[in-house]
């Protein structure tokens, strides 16, 4: 049996500590369904089908169902300009019906981030 040397466990560690900690800084520069290990497997793809009139989130349409979203002032929001370009940061008056966003959800249905097509 192979022992693993300290060395390796903490270089194992650092690795996925760092690729974690900076996933959130690098959405901005991921397009909408091409984040790895996120689009299709932990985030919801699909178009927004109303905005809440008392602009807290809004609810979008996931494989037939309805998911609703909850958005809050820590909720960052991107805008995909689908050009090959850095994300915009958007707000939440960028949330319209009929666009096409990606969210990522806390365990307690807010939105950790929330990237949304731009026209």
């Amino acid at each position: 049996m192979r022992l693993i040397s300290l060395t390796t466990i903490i270089a194992i560690g650092l690795a996925y500590a760092t690729s974690t900690a900076a996933h959130p800084a690098t959405e901005r520069y991921i397009p909408i369904g091409q984040s790895p290990g996120i689009s299709n497997v932990k985030s919801y793809i699909g178009p927004i089908q109303a905005v809440s009139s008392t602009a807290d989130g809004f609810v979008m349409q996931v494989e037939g169902a309805s998911q609703a979203v909850t958005v809050t002032d820590s909720t960052k929001i991107f805008l995909d300009t689908g050009r090959g370009r850095t994300n915009l940061l958007g707000t939440e008056a960028d949330c319209q019906a009929g666009r096409m966003v990606e969210v990522y959800l806390h365990d307690d249905g807010t939105a950790y981030w929330v990237k949304i097509s731009t026209p």
